[in-house]
C-alpha cells in the first residue's frame, strides 16, 4: 500500500481516478476505505484520494491529541501528491482537521464539504453529550478502551428517534472502528476545536458546504449552526433519517453534495 512520509509519520492513503482532486478526511474511529463506494463513484471523474490518519490503521505512530497536526499532515499529503488545490471533505473529527487546513493553507483548497465538525461542541454539550462523555471517561478507567470507543461511538451515531447506526453496522467494520480505539481516544482528548476561533472561521474564503443529519444530535446539530452563522454564505444541506454516521448511511447524499463543490455549483 503507498505510504507518504510526513514529518515522522508514513501516512498510508489510498488513490483513484483522474481529474480535479478530492481529498476525503476521516473523522474518529476511521481509515481511508470508510467512505464505501462513494470514493469510487467519484473517482469515474475525479482524482480521489484517502487516507489513515497519523495514529490510524495503517499510518502507524502513537496516537495525537493535536487537530493542528493532523492538519499539517493533510497539507503535506496534497503538497507531496501534487494534488492541491483540492475539493476537501472532512467528516466529524475529520471536519476540524479540513477546517485547520483550510484556516493555515488556504491555498491548498479549492473547496469544502464538512459534516457536522463538531466544532466548540464541548463548550455547549448536549444532554446527551454529557452523559456519553462521563461514561467514556469511566470506562477508560475501569473497563477498557474499547469498551469506551464503543459507548463513544453509539452517542455520536444516535439517531434522536432512537437506535444508533454503529450497531447497525457489519461486525466486520465495527471491529475496524473499534480496532482505533488509541487514536480515537486521543482526538476525544484533543477536544473540539476549541483553538480554533469564530474568527479565523469566519475569514474562510473558499466555498463551504455544510451537511447535517435530520437525526443527529443537537450538539452536533448546533456546532454546524455556528458554523453557518460565521459563515453566512456557506451552503447548508440537512439530509433526512439520517445521523452523524451520514456519509454511511447517505452516500448518495454525500456524493452529490461533493460533486457540486468540486464543480463549483
Amino acid at each position: 500500500m503507498p505510504t507518504i512520509a510526513i514529518d515522522g509519520v508514513a501516512l498510508h492513503y489510498e488513490e483513484q481516478g483522474t481529474g480535479s482532486p478530492i481529498l476525503f478526511i476521516h473523522g474518529a474511529a476511521g481509515f481511508a476505505d470508510i467512505w464505501g463506494p462513494s470514493l469510487g463513484e467519484l473517482a469515474a471523474s475525479h482524482r480521489v484520494i484517502s487516507y489513515d490518519r497519523r495514529g490510524y490503521e495503517q499510518s502507524r505512530h502513537a496516537p495525537v491529541a493535536d487537530y493542528h497536526r493532523h492538519g499539517e499532515d493533510a497539507a503535506g499529503l496534497l503538497r507531496a501528491l501534487n494534488a492541491a488545490p483540492a475539493t476537501v471533505v472532512g467528516w466529524s473529527g475529520g471536519g476540524l482537521t479540513a477546517l485547520d487546513l483550510v484556516i493555515h493553507h488556504p491555498d491548498l483548497v479549492r473547496a469544502l464539504v464538512i459534516i457536522e465538525p463538531p466544532l466548540h461542541a464541548k463548550r455547549h454539550m448536549s444532554f446527551g453529550m454529557f452523559r456519553a462523555f462521563a461514561a467514556v471517561q469511566v470506562l477508560r478507567r475501569f473497563g477498557s478502551e474499547r469498551h469506551a470507543t464503543a459507548r463513544f461511538l453509539r452517542w455520536a451515531t444516535s439517531h434522536t428517534s432512537g437506535g444508533c447506526a454503529f450497531d447497525q453496522l457489519p461486525v466486520a467494520v465495527q471491529d475496524r472502528m473499534l480496532d482505533t480505539a488509541p487514536a480515537t481516544l486521543a482526538d476525544l482528548d484533543a477536544g473540539t476545536g476549541e483553538y480554533l476561533s469564530m474568527a479565523q472561521i469566519a475569514a474562510i474564503r473558499c466555498p463551504v458546504t455544510c451537511l447535517v443529519g435530520g437525526l443527529s444530535d443537537s450538539a452536533l446539530v448546533d456546532a454546524t449552526r455556528r458554523i453557518l452563522k460565521a459563515l453566512p454564505s456557506a451552503k447548508h444541506v440537512t439530509v433526512a433519517g439520517v445521523g452523524h454516521a451520514l456519509p454511511m448511511e447517505a452516500p448518495r447524499a454525500l456524493v452529490e453534495a461533493t460533486q457540486r463543490a468540486a464543480a463549483g455549483d
